[in-house]
């Protein structure tokens, strides 16, 4: 067991239980790490020098497989409900026990850094990864420590990262092999059975929510920030893929951060210490400041390169529309010194956009053959979380023959009687029940009967063929 890099003298992978193991890299440089990944055939090379990896099964988060350990310290602090799922702490020790001996014969990674860049506020953190690119997604997104710090380093909370481990849902109190869990009792985080990177940054940043408003009285937010020429701070709220990252990526303005911040008496300060933007459709036109940044030390996720080169075809959305770019914040030239500003004076929603995805081309049941419609078009982009899906508990029917029908789904099946006559527009309005806001969200849909139908006849939808994304 040997181990290589930079790490305090006095500390050993044996303070977590890590026993057995091939080598341990301890906090290698970018360079390093690129070398590795390249050299273990976990990744190539773009024509700009970023790193391109591919992150298997999972290309986006899985929320649906996110727990909090419920024991003595969280019982009673957390809002249980469908995305703050607990899990037993027995279930907890069984599967640290397995990942830990999974970890017996492999080379590990290992990545001391920290969150929030203030001071007040700060948050020791190392991760114990399988993969190099793990640790390097690590040194891009968190805030990196000095060399001094890392000499000195003691790690308040432990992240092991194990994307080759699975786990038996049958008997680890699962819902699938793939899982992420906060142990708040432990000041751990496991991850399993999953290679999106994006698991780890949204790991600490549920630690953060959860902590920073409970004991610290600062407001956590998944938002953007931005600081103008007079010193006024701006913060941009919006889920995932809302356009947070391009709309504080402004040349007028120097950027805090592009994602995930806290607000505390004193102001604005960035959790993180790089960017995570989505590069579907990305060009130098559109977005330079981004574009420019995806070079050496950047890490490109789930992109096609053109046929017979490594250049990358940002249009290409064959394996993925979340395909994503992470970088150190520094790859951007117009930045917050320090990653803070005052108390902010500008405060702006992007709304979420929801989007039909699946074809929702109605099904017409009648006495006489299937009408003949024509339905909008459709989007097929794919969810930034892969479960990312919400429940339909209302919907409103309007035609311009009947007026509007009230209904509700029964047994997953939305039924609508009319008399309607040839050319008569409906348009349905569907509410979802959407776990991350209130109220829920509401999506429009339209269509034209371009046929002359029975005097009455029922549509039908399948309320499982629909689902909503940001």
């Amino acid at each position: 067991m040997k181990n290589f890099g930079m790490k305090n003298p006095n500390i050993s992978l044996e303070e977590v239980g890590i026993k057995k193991f091939v080598c341990a890299y301890w906090n290698l440089s970018p360079k390093e790490l690129v070398a590795h990944t390249v050299q273990n055939r976990q990744g190539l090379l773009s024509n700009s020098g970023a790193l391109v990896i591919n992150t298997g099964k999972f290309k986006g988060r899985s929320p649906q497989d996110r727990f909090i350990v419920k024991d003595k310290v969280t019982s009673k602090t957390v809002d249980w409900n469908a995305i703050n799922k607990p899990i037993l702490p027995m279930y907890y020790e069984q599967l640290r026990t397995k990942m830990l001996h999974y970890f017996e014969d492999k080379e590990l990674y290992v990545r001391d850094a920290y969150a929030c860049s203030d001071e007040n506020y700060r948050l020791d953190i190392r991760l114990i990864a399988e993969y190099p690119w793990s640790s390097m997604f690590a040194y891009n997104m968190f805030q990196r420590p000095s060399t001094d710090e890392i000499l000195n380093s003691k790690p308040e909370w432990t992240i092991l990262c194990a994307p080759g481990f699975k786990a038996n849902p049958d008997l680890d109190g699962t819902r699938q092999t793939n899982f992420s869990i906060i142990n708040f009792d432990r000041k751990e985080i496991l991850i399993g059975g999953t290679g999106y990177t994006g698991e780890i940054k949204k790991g600490i940043f549920s630690v953060l929510n959860y902590l920073l408003p409970l004991h610290k009285d600062v407001l956590a937010m998944h938002c953007s920030a931005n600081v103008g020429k007079k010193g006024d701070t701006a913060v941009f709220f919006g889920l995932s893929g809302t356009g947070k990252t391009t709309l504080s990526a402004d040349p007028n303005r120097k950027l805090i951060g592009d994602d995930e911040h806290g607000w505390s008496k004193d102001g604005v300060f960035n959790f993180e210490g790089g960017c995570y933007a989505k590069t579907i459709d990305l060009s130098e036109e559109k977005e330079p400041d981004i574009f420019h940044a995806i070079r050496s030390g950047a890490i490109l996720e789930n992109i096609k390169f053109f046929e017979g080169t490594n250049k990358p075809d940002y249009s290409d959305s064959s394996l993925t529309q979340n395909t994503r770019v992470s970088y150190p914040i520094h790859h951007i030239d117009n930045i917050q010194p320090w990653s803070k500003g005052g108390v902010p004076q500008n405060i702006l929603t992007k709304s979420r956009e929801y989007i039909i995805v699946k074809t929702i081309l109605p099904t017409f049941h009648s006495f006489e053959d299937d009408a003949l419609v024509t339905d909008g078009e459709t989007t097929t982009v794919e969810p930034t979380s892969v479960d990312n899906y919400y429940t339909i508990t209302k919907a409103v029917f309007y035609d311009t023959f009947a007026g509007y029908q009230y209904l509700e789904p029964d047994g997953g099946v939305l039924t609508f009687n009319t008399n309607a006559v040839e050319d008569t527009t409906f348009t349905y309005f569907f509410t979802f029940n959407d776990p991350y806001t209130t109220p829920s969200i509401v999506v429009s849909r339209s269509f034209i009967i371009r046929d002359t139908l029975p005097p009455t006849y029922t549509l039908t939808i399948d309320t499982s063929a629909l689902y909503a994304i940001s």
